[in-house]
């Protein structure tokens, strides 16, 4: 919680450490359906003041943890253990969905983004046939073709297809037959910020 996560700030004083403790504490009340709020509250607009209030805490403490703590950390150890974190998170069988883990996996990491021009003369199950050396294909939901380019989403049965797909195409000798396969943006996103951690 908020107390342990500001415990070991030098720059967060006492009296500060017990008003953003409160301030979490009565957000908390909002939105725990345990403690009689709904969830539903966050989907408000505009955004009551305290909850606004309660998510501004954890920027301006995450700042604070951030100035405070980065200086001792070894940025490529930091890389080394966040990309471990990473796999291991991705190759389990079951995904952890408790608040003690890693991070969310977006449902979308077993799909993955194709291009290049090799698409505009493949069909959908020649696609699936040539990416289902990497893993089952399930569907390829979403294709479009606009002039002399073309993209596709194809979605894999499991997340190891998806990844093993992905690390294959940056490899020299995948590149050029139906184009590059990529994470789709959002998820592309996910991971980057994640490994900055």
């Amino acid at each position: 919680g908020m107390a342990k996560a500001t415990g070991c700030l030098h720059s967060v004083s006492a009296e500060l450490r017990e008003q953003l403790t409160e301030l979490k504490e009565q957000g908390r009340r909002l939105f725990k359906p345990e403690l009689g709020g709904d969830r539903a509250i966050w989907e408000e607009r505009p955004l009551p003041e305290l909850l606004w209030r309660y998510a501004a805490a954890d920027v301006d403490v995450l700042f604070a943890m951030y100035d405070e703590l980065a200086p001792q950390v070894d940025a490529c150890k930091a890389q080394e253990v966040s990309e471990r974190r990473l796999g291991r998170h991705l190759q389990r069988d079951t995904l952890e969905t408790g608040p003690h883990r890693d991070f969310p996996v977006p449902s979308d990491f077993q799909t993955v983004f194709v291009k290049g021009k090799a698409l505009l003369r493949t069909s959908d199950a020649d696609l699936a046939w040539h990416l289902s050396k990497f893993g089952k294909v399930s569907a390829v939901p979403h294709r479009e073709c606009s002039g002399d380019f073309a993209f596709a989403f194809v979605e894999f049965a499991e997340v190891s297809g998806a990844l093993t797909a992905v690390r294959e195409s940056a490899k020299a000798k995948h590149r050029g037959r139906l184009g590059s396969v990529q994470w789709p943006k959002r998820v592309g996103a996910f991971i980057e910020d994640y490994l900055t951690i």
